[in-house]
């Protein structure tokens, strides 16, 4: 089975660059991972908070995707990733999950409901007669 990693909503932060180094190293450290996942550390800032140390993929190969082997290396590096820290994949059939780090604590989430709002309507309105 092949996963894509959606890049627009990697939000893998850690509590401090020195944690992100860590949880870097964990991933790069573990042979399974290292093959399928490229990490390095990068800053960002954010205006609401100032900077925040982040867990990046340079590069993300999902062919052969491993569960067992991804989920154990996501609870190894959980004590240095922030909370609210999230990471979505997307499976080569459309299903999407994504794993989240909350207090020390790895997580799996599936979405089970999808709601469309109406924002606007792109047509030109109807003229009257």
């Amino acid at each position: 089975m092949s996963y894509t990693v959606d890049l627009e909503l990697e939000h893998l932060h850690a509590d401090s660059e020195a944690a992100a180094r860590q949880a870097v190293a964990i991933m790069s450290g573990d042979p399974w991972m290292r093959a399928h996942i490229e990490a390095s550390v990068s800053p960002r800032e954010d205006g609401l908070t100032g900077k925040r140390w982040f867990v990046t993929f340079d590069s993300y190969d999902g062919c052969y995707w491993n569960e067992p082997s991804a989920r154990r290396v996501w609870l190894a590096i959980a004590p240095f990733m922030a909370d609210h820290s999230t990471l979505e994949f997307r499976h080569e059939e459309g299903h999407r999950f994504r794993i989240r780090w909350e207090a020390g604590r790895v997580y799996e989430e599936f979405p089970k409901e999808v709601i469309w709002a109406l924002e606007c309507e792109i047509t030109p309105a109807l003229l009257e007669p």
